[in-house]
């Protein structure tokens, strides 16, 4: 309904001042071209600005696990979709009201990559930590056909479905097919023999991205090359002279997580890595390191494609948006950190695979408030307590207060003042003999006492290492508590600000976000020892 109000704005600005200009400068054709031009530009980018406020809902009822590592919509049926997890295959036939389990995967690791073949749609592929399974009946059974040689090889991580080909990456080199997945053959060079993490196709190539680094691969697989290294040996022979990428290739601690192609230019290549997203423009002859302003963590584990093209990645912080040349987060309703999978369904909503479930986001706005509910809202809250004390809270339950470290430190520059003590008892013992008989004779009893100083402790006391390695865990996991009950704090904020002035209508959905709304707080009782609840109590107690 927004869009199509903006839509209709955007079309009748447009026609008014198009008639005022033809109106006013019907003698300067130039002008009056120039207006029209520019008028245009305006209402084209009145009607494509995009709309970052996205919802996230949670989805994973009837999920028995909650790490969800993948998602395939099925190209036939809008309903229906499946999900893979670190245990098990799903499939949901109602858009993730119910979930149904149709494969076991007894192997830790579970399902890595799910596939369908556009072909023959009913053919589904789902690469596992046991093997590849096929199923040919849209899911209803499967059956392995790909186990490996080895533990390594049979550990599957993606498939990429070709015209004639399918290609399988697994820990242990790249393997196809030409016969419908009956037989499979190793590929060989390089990309035969190192881990396959995610594949894409381009036009006439196939990029790869590895343990090692992204591959180019011709469509016939009779070409290898490698684009980029994350080991520090190999340079590409072109990098623009790009100072941050020189800097990635030699510190050679990066994994690459996910490569993607863009819809609109093939040329246009991105892969994500545990230090950022990168890019290339020239079919990865070059690559450089994108705008990373606004993301909280660079740790990227996946990309997605908007339907305006937009780029969506899924961080260990949450899910982000690039747009107008930083990014920006799709935080609303959102309780996972890490997200490990993005996909989108026939209706252009996102959904996310994360590490807390399924979540899917939709476009919703608020209404806007009155000032009456303003003043409602504010009533509301100002019993409860602040972001600050409930943050105060958490830093004092875990026991990570910055003054504890300056204790420490305070402590052992003490420690350097006292002396070492040491307390003796000791007796004389003699013995005398005789050609008749033997003597013994027992002298005083002695106590001795000793005191020692160390001055070189003065100047360095060793247990300044220990502080200081304990020091950097806890400001670590300060950070960490900080950032979740932050998080968590606001989104139980805007949660209770939505049953206030937009509650569903819905009995089922009132009752979903009430029980959501209680789960964020016992989540947050959790980090702080039960102080918000505390709070909310007293506050029913003081009420007349």
């Amino acid at each position: 309904m927004k869009n199509f109000l903006i839509l209709t704005c955007a079309f009748y600005f447009f026609l008014l001042t198009f008639k005022f200009a033809i109106r006013n400068f019907k003698h300067n054709r130039l002008l009056s071209g120039i207006v029209y031009i520019f008028v245009f530009i305006l209402s084209l980018l009145v009607i494509t600005r995009s709309d970052s406020n996205i919802l996230w809902q949670d989805s994973s009822d009837g999920l028995r696990e909650k790490n969800v590592k993948c998602i395939l919509f099925d190209f036939e049926d809008r309903n229906q979709f499946f999900v893979g997890t670190d245990r098990a295959l799903y499939v949901s036939n109602d858009q993730g009201k119910y979930y149904k389990k149709i494969l076991n995967i007894p192997k830790s690791g579970g399902v890595n990559y799910l596939a369908q073949d556009r072909s023959c749609p009913q053919d589904i592929f789902a690469a596992t930590a046991d093997g590849l399974f096929i199923s040919r009946n849209e899911g209803k059974s499967w059956q392995n056909i790909f186990r490996g040689k080895n533990e390594m090889q049979r550990y599957c991580k993606t498939v990429l479905i070709l015209k004639d080909i399918i290609l399988l990456g697994t820990k242990e080199g790249l393997f196809f097919t030409r016969d419908n997945a009956k037989t499979w053959d190793r590929l060989s060079g390089k990309l035969g023999t190192i881990e396959i993490i995610a594949m894409a196709a381009g036009a006439e190539q196939i990029f790869l991205a590895t343990i090692e680094g992204v591959y180019v691969l011709s469509s016939d697989l009779d070409s290898q090359d490698k684009l980029y290294s994350i080991t520090g040996q190999e340079s590409p022979e072109n990098n623009n002279g790009d100072s941050d990428y020189a800097a990635e290739e030699s510190k050679g601690t990066s994994r690459i997580t996910d490569i993607k192609i863009d819809h609109k230019n093939s040329r246009n290549i991105y892969f994500s890595s545990d230090e950022g997203l990168f890019y290339s423009q020239d079919d990865g002859e070059s690559w450089q390191r994108l705008n990373s302003g606004g993301l909280l963590s660079q740790n990227i584990k996946c990309i997605q494609f908007l339907d305006n093209n937009n780029l969506v990645v899924g961080t260990e912080k949450g899910v982000f948006e690039f747009n107008g040349g930083k990014w920006q987060q799709f935080y609303k309703g959102m309780t996972a950190n890490n997200i490990n999978f993005l996909a989108t369904d026939s209706s252009r909503n996102l959904w996310a695979a994360t590490d807390e479930g399924v979540f899917r986001g939709s476009s919703r706005d608020l209404p806007a408030m009155k000032r009456d509910e303003q003043k409602n809202t504010q009533e509301v809250f100002k019993d409860e307590p602040s972001i600050q004390e409930i943050q105060k809270q958490a830093i004092r339950y875990a026991e990570v207060d910055p003054r504890k470290i300056k204790s420490w430190r305070r402590r052992a520059q003490l420690a350097a003042l006292m002396p070492s003590v040491s307390l003796d008892y000791d007796k004389t013992v003699a013995t005398s003999l005789s050609s008749s008989y033997e003597r013994a004779f027992v002298g005083p009893r002695d106590w001795g006492l000793s005191l020692s100083w160390d001055v070189g402790e003065l100047i360095w006391n060793p247990d300044q290492t220990s502080i200081d390695s304990r020091s950097k865990l806890m400001v670590e996991l300060r950070e960490s508590i900080l950032d979740e009950v932050t998080r968590l704090y606001f989104e139980r904020r805007r949660l209770q600000t939505e049953l206030l002035i937009s509650p569903p209508e819905e009995a089922s959905e009132r009752l979903d976000e009430t029980l959501r709304l209680e789960e964020l707080t016992a989540s947050i009782d959790a980090l702080t020892g039960g102080y918000l609840s505390r709070c909310l109590n007293n506050k029913v107690i003081q009420q007349p």
